[in-house]
């Protein structure tokens, strides 16, 4: 168990790296908040302190110890933080789609606006300037 959780969590932190970077850089072009980004920084660099730390108790200890006891526990907690982190990001993302769509709409509508008053205009007999 211990061996798996390690690589599980080990997986789970490089997968999530671009990700976070790319997410890092488009909110930084739309202007959007850092905060939605720094926490799950956060945790992935404890997370990979604490895989780093991890890495060698279970090599070292081959029975049950306290040490690999706290080592599983806080293992456990992380991927627990790090999957509650993934869910809020998917939240936030879901949450900027939807502003992403509402704004789309409203160009199209004021588009489609500006088009109905050229028409007007040039059913009116307004020479047009382009």
């Amino acid at each position: 168990m211990f061996r798996y959780l390690v690589s599980d969590i080990e997986s789970t932190l490089y997968s999530l790296q671009p990700f976070l970077e790319e997410m890092a850089a488009h909110n930084k072009v739309l202007d959007r908040p850092k905060e939605e980004v720094r926490s799950f920084r956060v945790e992935m660099e404890k997370g990979v302190e604490v895989v780093r730390r991890s890495g060698g108790v279970g090599k070292k200890w081959e029975g049950y110890s306290k040490k690999k006891y706290e080592c599983i526990d806080g293992l456990l907690g992380l991927n627990q933080c790090l999957q509650r982190q993934v869910c809020i990001l998917r939240w936030q993302m879901a949450k900027n789609a939807i502003q992403a769509l509402d704004l789309v709409r409203k160009m199209e509508r004021a588009v489609n606006e500006i088009e109905s008053n050229v028409g007007v205009l040039e059913q009116a007999g307004v020479a047009s300037t382009s």
